[in-house]
């Protein structure tokens, strides 16, 4: 059979640091065996070139990490901009923004911007996000939206995302309700991260396979991991589905080796066992009852 060829994604994830600021309790850091690091500037843009230049138009700068950490992340952002990115995008605690970064990636360009904010409380917020501080979150948040305000900027888009029962996020949606039009509010559930945590067991009710998709295989996105390597998913944390390295081979080549192709067509014909954390993963193979 000849394997599926696509035309490059639209999307491109460049994960700028493995490091991060917190311990959050949902989030698999502990069993984290990659290297901490940052991936420095020149690195990034002769990546992002080579990105640029296969066809991506959107850039997502984070993956498993706190993209804030990296001093570089606004001329980061500017370059990308420079370079025909039409959406520049990060998800980040917001813990480190503070005013004067709040400035600058405005200024750089930043077009959309989620933060991991789950608590309706201190008590809640803290219990989930160890090694943070509330007040100092919240505080960031508002002056973000406050600076968004006073410069009638629509950019960054941003995104405040809860995960909690129903009736808490009620309350947080309220919370926030005076910065409507500023901000959406939006909730979801947590998830295993593969091998990371086990919050819906897999021995829940499986799906028949006519109704096996992954998302994230339609949509075609290409992860670029801080030391190059190439995954197809943001939940291979550890880097475990290698499919080439973005600093050793072409993006595009990488895109359409052997290795992509056969995962894409394992997908397509429901051969999930050949690739374990595809095959035990939560988001593909099982539904909440």
């Amino acid at each position: 059979m000849i394997q599926e060829q696509r035309p490059f994604p639209n999307r491109v994830v460049i994960e700028n640091t493995t490091a991060c600021n917190a311990h959050c309790t949902i989030c698999p850091r502990e069993k984290l065996k990659r290297k901490i690091e940052f991936m420095d500037l020149k690195t990034f843009q002769k990546i992002l070139d080579d990105c640029v230049q296969a066809g991506a138009k959107k850039l997502s700068l984070h993956n498993f990490g706190e993209p804030l950490l990296d001093r570089y992340l606004p001329d980061k952002i500017r370059y990308a901009k420079s370079k025909g990115i039409e959406e520049t995008y990060i998800v980040t605690n917001a813990s480190l923004l503070g005013r004067e970064l709040s400035e600058k990636l405005i200024d750089a360009g930043l077009d959309k911007i989620k933060i991991s904010f789950y608590g309706i409380d201190r008590e809640e917020y803290e219990k989930v996000h160890l090694g943070l501080d509330y007040e100092k979150t919240i505080k960031n948040i508002c002056e973000l939206l406050e600076l968004k305000k006073r410069l009638k900027s629509k950019s960054p888009e941003v995104i405040l995302r809860y995960i909690g029962s129903v009736s808490n996020f009620l309350r947080f949606y309220r919370q926030w309700s005076k910065y409507r039009g500023l901000c959406k509010v939006i909730t979801g559930r947590l998830h295993n991260y593969t091998t990371g945590r086990n919050y819906n067991p897999i021995s829940r009710v499986k799906r028949p396979n006519f109704l096996k998709s992954c998302r994230y295989v339609k949509k075609s996105v290409v992860y670029i991991l801080v030391n190059g390597e190439v995954v197809p998913c943001c939940y291979d944390f550890n880097g475990v589905l290698l499919m080439g390295n973005a600093f050793k081979q072409n993006i595009k080549d990488i895109w359409n080796g052997e290795p992509f192709r056969d995962f894409r067509l394992a997908h397509k014909n429901h051969q999930f066992e050949k690739y374990p954390l595809c095959a035990n993963c939560d988001k593909l193979n099982y539904i909440l009852i």
